[in-house]
């Protein structure tokens, strides 16, 4: 009879405490992890919201880049944490939307496997060309096209990449017919467009703007939803008449499936603060991204589902197959 009685004291004691350490969450440094490596610009878009989320939850944010097979070695490390709030994940358009149709065992799921905090930015693509043919706007650039079909080649980081993919949705789009040439990357791939040996190609604007600015090559559309502040004089392809051409790289923050409400709660108030702080949008803008906000909970999960078979729909249309 004692011992009943004294279980009877303990349980509300118990749980009176996990209560408490629940609302006081955080009270130790949390772990931010970064699929991609270190010092990207999704690296420098990660460690600026660590920044600001560590003022904003009152502990260290740490970011730690684990890198590997297209962000699939960071991702699954998240998805079996423990579900406490102390790892958190950076998820991107890649990890979430793109890689299920180009895995056949993919070891996460991106529904299943977290849960959603919210989106903090996105990163559209600019279509430039190289100084061969002088094109001076994406109307010469199809008229041309179109002329000669199969002529104009553009570059990209291999199959999969939002460069390829781009590139196949303004063919398809526009009934284009251009010659895919693939490169290991981005940056191979700009040397190769700066040397006139392709013709164009599609990248993130923190990429090309200096190479705009330094009139090496030009910028003939974006994929933004407005005019970027550090490209002002590109239209982006809604202004020219494709608003399908909307493409862009976005960059969530997520926790492992099974975090308690109320941390995911407190994370997404921390977002949320973070984003409408001009101090987090400049630096985020300075390097071709846009700060997103009000993309939380529910929105950000089924924005994740339209995503997967966006990217589904495209990666079908060029013939990829899932390895």
């Amino acid at each position: 009879m004692r011992k009943i009685l004294l279980l009877s004291l303990l349980v509300p004691l118990m749980l009176f405490g996990a209560a408490r350490a629940d609302e006081q969450y955080p009270v130790r440094p949390i772990n931010f992890v970064v699929p991609f490596p270190a010092g990207g610009a999704t690296d420098l878009a990660a460690r600026t919201l660590a920044k600001h989320l560590t003022k904003n939850l009152g502990v260290s944010v740490v970011v730690q880049n684990k890198a590997g097979a297209s962000g699939v070695v960071g991702t699954q490390f998240v998805a079996h944490a423990k579900p406490d709030g102390y790892t958190l994940l950076l998820g991107a358009s890649g990890t979430l939307a793109t890689n299920p149709w180009l895995y056949k065992n993919l070891p996460y799921s991106p529904e299943r496997s977290f849960e959603p905090v919210g989106v903090f930015s996105e990163s559209p693509l600019v279509l430039v060309v190289g100084k061969s043919h002088g094109f001076r706007s994406l109307k010469q650039l199809l008229d041309y096209t179109r002329e000669h079909p199969g002529k104009i080649n553009f570059g990209t980081a291999g199959p999969g990449s939002a460069m390829n993919l781009t590139s196949q949705l303004l063919q398809r789009i526009t009934k284009t017919k251009m010659t895919q040439v693939p490169f290991k990357g981005a940056a191979d791939a700009m040397t190769a467009l700066l040397s006139g040996t392709i013709d164009l190609m599609f990248d993130y604007a923190v990429t090309v703007t200096p190479q705009v600015h330094s009139g090496s090559i030009a910028a003939l559309a974006t994929t933004a939803k407005s005019r970027l502040s550090r490209l002002p004089n590109v239209p982006t392809f809604t202004e020219l008449g494709y608003p399908d051409i909307s493409l862009r790289a976005w960059f969530g923050l997520l926790v492992p499936a099974g975090t308690p409400h109320n941390v995911v709660a407190r994370l997404e108030t921390a977002l949320q603060k973070t984003l409408s702080d001009p101090e987090f949008k400049a630096p985020i803008e300075s390097q071709g991204s846009v700060a997103v906000e009000g993309v939380t909970g529910r929105a950000f999960a089924d924005f994740i589902k339209s995503e997967k078979q966006r990217w589904k729909d495209l990666i079908k249309a060029a013939g990829i197959v899932p390895q």
